[in-house]
């Protein structure tokens, strides 16, 4: 139980130090009275006999701090105590001391600062399962005649690499290059980057698609909620054109869509919901004549006359 006895002290010392302190000086100086008595009682003078207790004692208020150290607080005190000697050097001159918390401050910021861009460039591992086993596979020229001097890889020297190749788990291509991207509508084409990989590419990575990841599992049923929200024109129609190629190999679609002209037109079946109810369903093409669907959701009459 000793070890309990010293924590019932410590906890005594944390929070009733000062009557602990009390104590101690009391025990201390009961110690020294009782060394100046038996020198008294062996014939010394008082004067003589204290100072000979003294000497044998030690020193009382070296003893007193020895013995304060043991209470396991001592670093709180001393810490306490530092704190309290810097808040009255920072208010003897507040001028200098804001000055010199101001380049502490910009000096940890920066610090902090190029230490997140050396982790995020150096040190952290890139987001890959197993990063460390990563290497890359290039050709490079024999003869240096000016540029980077590597060579793009050709279809057909990838397919022998990644067939008679043993000493990798699996070996994926990719390629990054420069595409121009243009509308439909005489709007001006912009230069964009785009990047192409092998089927394989995500799967030697060990990461898993973003979006379109259900197709890689050959599904039989596709739930797609609005796939057309916020693209330009010219993707919103090979995403429809992707959308009915899947319908036409047997995948059964559940599309939610807005643009009900576009998902009319390659729909076997449509429902219509207003306010969170289905008020019409039927074929596709009859949805698509109705006067009240045509007026209200495709922009026109069948009379020929342009809708609300």
């Amino acid at each position: 139980m000793r070890w309990f006895d010293r924590f019932r002290m410590a906890v005594l010392v944390l929070f009733r130090r000062q009557s602990e302190t009390a104590r101690l000086n009391d025990e201390l100086q009961f110690h020294l009275d009782q060394q100046v008595k038996e020198n008294i009682a062996r014939g010394l003078a008082p004067d003589e006999a204290r100072y000979a207790a003294l000497r044998a004692f030690g020193n009382p208020t070296q003893l007193r701090d020895e013995a304060r150290s043991s209470w396991s607080w001592n670093w709180l005190e001393k810490f306490l105590r530092d704190l309290r000697y810097g808040a009255r050097t920072l208010t003897r001159s507040p001028g200098f001391s804001l000055t010199a918390i101001l380049v502490m401050a910009l000096g940890i910021g920066a610090t902090t600062s190029l230490f997140t861009i050396v982790r995020s460039v150096l040190l952290k591992p890139l987001p890959f399962r197993d990063p460390d086993n990563l290497v890359m596979v290039y050709e490079h020229f024999r003869e240096d005649n000016g540029g980077s001097g590597f060579n793009v890889v050709s279809p057909a020297d990838f397919n022998d690499w990644h067939q008679r190749t043993h000493g990798f788990e699996d070996m994926a291509a990719w390629l990054t290059r420069d595409l121009d991207l243009a509308g439909e509508h005489a709007e001006l084409p912009e230069v964009v980057q785009g990047a192409g990989g092998s089927w394989n590419l995500f799967s030697v990575l060990g990461v898993p698609l973003a979006m379109g990841r259900a197709l890689m599992g050959a599904p039989k049923l596709l739930m797609l909620d609005e796939p057309s929200l916020g693209l330009a024109p010219i993707i919103v129609a090979d995403i429809f054109k992707t959308v009915g190629e899947l319908r036409s190999s047997g995948v059964s679609v559940l599309l939610v869509e807005q643009n009900a002209q576009a998902a009319l037109q390659i729909a076997d079946r449509a429902y219509v919901m207003e306010l969170g109810e289905f008020i019409l369903n039927g074929a596709a093409h009859e949805i698509a004549a109705n006067q009240r669907v045509a007026a209200s959701y495709l922009g026109f009459t069948h009379e020929g006359e342009s809708g609300v």
